[in-house]
């Protein structure tokens, strides 16, 4: 992505009625174009500009004579000459500008990213330069901030979109068969299959096989309530297990105390976005022959062993809800198997049980990746490696800044994994959450807590008759958990500031 004033090259083509210059949205231009105005007929001694734009791009494009253009930030000092030879200059947000010395004949096309706002201009030097300096400085921080990601590809997003809408075809395209082919190449798996959320991925997956009312399935206590959900909407019961007291992931040593003749799987979660210890669960369920099925809505691109979600479990879904790595703009999710038979029923039940339109051999439900969100997806999957290694990086802060505070446990790192920091949890001892809250609220840094409540006591649980304390571990740091800020869009100075705060609450 463009983030200083740069020339870019005009498409030129010679005809015999004459020259076709092109430049194209979407290759050459990084932004929407939503306004298109020229500047013409201006005095040889006059200047244009002296002013700034907080947000717009331009594009600036002289189609005959010369003027010239002169940019400064930060004490950086910007000059181009522009003539219809010397290309198109693209200019971010955040530069003074000024245009001056134009040709008798000088005429400037501006391709700009907003239409006219007039809270977006700063036509002050000193204002300009006092909004510079605060911009840079940090003085809150958002837990998350989806408009950031959206101003990074939000050009390419609006081209897929219209790709699809001019298609035609909204369910079950290209886009589609496009995204299921590179998210199972991503996943090093055989088969993907696109579905409407991750919370249908694994009902999917248990309907495909065939676990039902009197079957038991294994869950953890200490986790989103879907992969449970999955478990009740199917018929069958979740029995719970207590998480491992430093990864927050299901406890392979308690698994096989929870087997009974009834249980049918084991349904865990890549919490966090740190893999379970997948060696020790899979020896468990190869000895009582159960299923594996891996809840990875947390961990898209996490690996154990160098190995991704999916290749220990018979079954890996995702979810794509848009907090998530690798987030759709709306509800979406997938289901990644290196099972053939698995993968064509599973295909079946997400398209209402049918092999054939018409033909309904299962009892299946619609839910079906939509063709706009599988689009979206293609455009962010390239990206999502490059997004995880700056969570990794961002995460080196907080270990560093933290490491020393005696009443914070900071995520412990399993051998064997490589986490992609889905979110950064701490536990914050002595109970003085609440109070870290209130004081993190004061200095306008956001947070969250995953999860305030575990699962077996849950209000729709209730009926299953567990104690809060049946599951000690994920009840006591239930009360402990705190998320901090932490994404792929954050400035390492954001993550400077929490830190900052939180070490100066704790001081």
């Amino acid at each position: 992505m463009i983030t200083k004033p740069t020339v870019i090259k005009i498409q030129d083509y010679s005809t015999p009625a004459g020259k076709l210059n092109v430049i194209e949205t979407g290759k050459e231009i990084s932004f929407i174009i939503n306004r298109v105005y020229w500047i013409r007929d201006v005095d040889e001694t006059a200047s244009r500009g002296a002013h700034a734009h907080k947000e717009l791009w331009q594009c600036f494009i002289a189609t005959s004579g010369s003027f010239e253009i002169n940019l400064n930030k930060d004490d950086q000092n910007f000059h181009f000459e522009m003539t219809p030879e010397s290309g198109a200059l693209i200019v971010p947000p955040g530069y003074w500008r000024d245009l001056n010395n134009f040709s008798k004949n000088a005429v400037c096309v501006v391709l700009a990213s907003n239409t006219y706002v007039e809270s977006d201009y700063i036509r002050n030097l000193d204002d300009f330069n006092a909004w510079n300096q605060s911009s840079k400085s940090v003085q809150s921080v958002s837990y998350l901030d989806f408009k950031r990601s959206y101003q990074e590809i939000g050009n390419e997003l609006v081209i897929a979109s219209q790709k699809v809408l001019s298609s035609g075809h909204y369910i079950m395209g290209n886009e589609l068969e496009k995204f299921e082919a590179n998210f199972a190449q991503y996943c090093k798996a055989n088969y993907c299959l696109g579905v409407s959320n991750g919370l249908e991925a694994l009902e999917i997956v248990l309907n495909a096989w065939g676990v039902k009312a009197g079957d038991e399935v294994i869950v953890a206590a200490n986790s989103f309530v879907a992969t449970a959900l999955a478990v009740s909407n199917v018929g069958a019961t979740p029995v719970f297990v207590d998480n491992d007291p430093r990864t927050y992931n299901i406890n392979p040593e308690l698994i096989e105390k929870a087997i009974t003749k009834k249980t049918k799987a084991i349904a865990l979660t890549h919490l966090y976005g740190q893999m379970a210890d997948m060696e020790a669960i899979v020896n468990i369920a190869k000895k009582h022959s159960l299923k594996i099925l891996e809840d990875s809505a947390q961990a898209h691109g996490a690996l154990y062993n160098g190995k991704t979600c999916g290749f220990y479990g018979d079954a890996a879904t995702f979810s794509f809800y848009p907090t998530k790595n690798l987030g759709a703009y709306g509800d979406a999710g997938a289901i990644v198997t290196n099972d053939k038979d698995l993968a064509q029923t599973c295909s079946y039940i997400r398209n209402y049980g049918s092999k054939k339109k018409y033909h309904h051999d299962y009892l299946g439900t619609n839910s079906r990746l939509d063709e706009i969100q599988a689009a979206f997806l293609n455009v962010k999957l390239p990206l999502l490696d490059s997004w995880n290694q700056k969570r990794k990086e961002l995460s080196r802060i907080y270990f560093k800044e933290l490491g020393e505070i005696d009443e914070l446990v900071l995520p412990y790192v399993a051998q064997r994994c490589e986490p992609v920091w889905h979110v950064f949890v701490v536990r914050v001892l002595n109970n003085r959450r609440a109070d870290l809250m209130r004081f993190l609220d004061k200095y306008r840094i956001g947070y969250n807590i995953h999860y305030p409540i575990p699962i077996h006591e849950q209000l729709c649980y209730h009926h299953l008759n567990y104690a809060p304390t049946d599951f000690p571990i994920a009840h006591e740091q239930a009360t402990q958990l705190l998320s901090l800020p932490l994404d792929a869009h954050h400035r390492d100075e954001e993550i400077e500031f929490v830190a900052r705060h939180v070490r100066k609450f704790f001081e």
